[in-house]
């Protein structure tokens, strides 16, 4: 857990110094984006299982071209996909939405750092996916 979260500040800091501004604003008291309230939305209904409702208010929320929301959109949809208790069609939904962000210019915008974390998950769960066909295949030799 502690790797995960040393990772994923890593990842952030490297994303540059227009996101990291904009987290750093969100963590004040003074002063919340509207990025950070609908991204804890996203979390209540990821919790709630409403994946519906979690498409919609990505596409519906104000703050939806806000590279900080759709940094944190990222990292919501990678989890999902990386959710070993969720079904396959959440997973697969997961991995479209993501493919549709990184391809949709027109809808999403052209950020270079959302581009790269899109590619970083998406190559994590090739990885993983090789492992796991790996470790199966040993286990029926």
């Amino acid at each position: 857990m502690v790797n995960g979260v040393r990772q994923n500040v890593k990842e952030l800091t490297e994303s540059g110094p227009g996101l990291l501004k904009s987290l750093q604003e969100s963590l004040s008291f003074s002063y919340r984006s509207a990025w950070y309230p609908a991204l804890r939305g996203l979390d209540t209904l990821t919790q709630e299982g409403r994946l519906t409702e979690f498409e919609k208010l990505i596409r519906e929320a104000p703050c939806q071209y806000d590279p900080a929301f759709q940094w944190g959109v990222c990292q919501r949809l990678g989890d999902l996909a990386f959710n070993a208790t969720c079904d396959l069609d959440v997973h697969q939904n997961a991995i479209s939405f993501l493919g549709e962000i990184y391809t949709n210019d027109a809808r999403w915008g052209q950020h270079a750092d959302i581009k790269h974390l899109i590619l970083h998950i998406l190559n994590n769960l090739t990885e993983s996916s090789e492992e796991a066909v790996a470790s199966y295949t040993s286990g029926q030799n």
